[in-house]
């Protein structure tokens, strides 16, 4: 046999004589303990299946369509309109200045 394969089972057998010595270890821990849990009734069945609605695929299809194209027109009527321009404080505006059609000054 190869050297490899001499490793691998030397490894398998040291591998299996942990995992039994482990499985000892916690027999001896579980020993003392006599709990045993006794229900007094069966669970309650589960509930059926809630039926099938005839259509709510389509409604919801529907709805979230509906709620893509409100998106879209929002975004266009923003394009359009260029309602960005028109909240933003950042521009200036004209202030207004008294004016005087004639000057008595000489």
């Amino acid at each position: 046999a190869t050297l490899s394969a001499r490793l691998e089972r030397a490894r398998a057998s040291r591998d299996a004589r942990l995992e039994q010595a482990r499985k000892a270890s916690e027999q001896a821990l579980l020993q003392p303990c006599t709990f045993a849990p006794r229900p007094s009734k069966p669970p309650p069945p589960r509930p059926p299946a809630a039926p099938a609605v005839a259509g709510l695929d389509r409604f919801l299809d529907r709805r979230s369509l509906a709620t893509r194209q409100a998106l879209e027109l929002a975004a266009r009527e923003a394009k359009v309109f260029n309602a960005e321009a028109v909240r933003s404080s950042s521009l200036p505006f004209t202030v207004p200045v008294p004016f005087e059609l004639s000057s008595n000054a000489g």
